[in-house]
């Protein structure tokens, strides 16, 4: 528990290693601004980030600390990608402003795609895989659809996902759902569906509504003729 400061006593951020053995933090007392940074880029060893996390659980101060630093650092890669994207142009009438969450990647090529698709098993929407090819992520043209860069498509079956779901919804197949992207305006991530089908259609996984999959549309195409 913390104390009437806010702190916590030294040998509470004490915790146990994966082989069992003690660790704890550089200060017998609080992580040092060196290690919140270190924690913040992903640079400390396993025992100690577990010190340090462990440490925010009983340490208020050095939790608020610690999110400062963090959005800090939100904000100034969100300016360098903004930067960086403002020199990016692209005559595909598909897309519209770059992808806003990472600096843009090149395009991806025919048989980088079709590798992609060989090694998971899936093939994309005709349209969506021609537009990765000139652009590779971004917000669609005179929408709020964002699709995501090639390398961020992600399977709904990897551990990331597994809380992402109501509780009382039975998901079947999580391997042969794809998440794409997201509506900007709305809390829904984009998922293509290819439990039925080899043309996949469209879910919506809305995370306003405790992770609810919908039926958004029947295909890619019929999705984007919508908006």
């Amino acid at each position: 528990m913390l104390g009437s400061s806010g702190h916590c006593p030294a040998h509470q951020i004490l915790g146990r290693s994966p082989e069992g053995s003690q660790y704890t933090l550089m200060n017998s007392d609080h992580p040092s601004r060196e290690e919140l940074l270190s924690f913040l880029n992903g640079k400390l060893d396993a025992a100690q980030a577990n010190a340090v996390s462990a440490h925010f659980q009983h340490c208020k101060t050095c939790y608020e600390q610690y999110a400062k630093m963090a959005a800090a650092a939100m904000l100034a890669k969100m300016q360098e990608i903004q930067e960086q994207n403002e020199a990016w142009t692209c005559s595909d009438p598909f897309w519209g402003p770059p992808y806003p969450l990472a600096a843009m990647t090149p395009p991806r090529t025919e048989e980088e795609i079709r590798s992609w698709e060989t090694e998971h098993k899936l093939r994309l929407p005709a349209e969506l895989s021609r537009a990765l090819s000139t652009q590779n992520g971004g917000y669609v043209g005179g929408t709020e659809l964002v699709i995501c860069p090639l390398q961020e498509f992600q399977l709904l079956s990897a551990p990331k996902w597994d809380d992402a779901f109501r509780f009382d919804q039975i998901v079947a197949e999580r391997d042969k759902l794809l998440y794409i992207g997201f509506e900007g305006q709305m809390p829904a991530s984009i998922v293509l569906n290819y439990s039925a089908a080899a043309e996949p259609s469209v879910l919506y996984l809305w995370h306003d509504l405790g992770g609810e999959l919908r039926q958004e549309a029947d295909s890619f195409d019929a999705l984007l003729k919508s908006r």
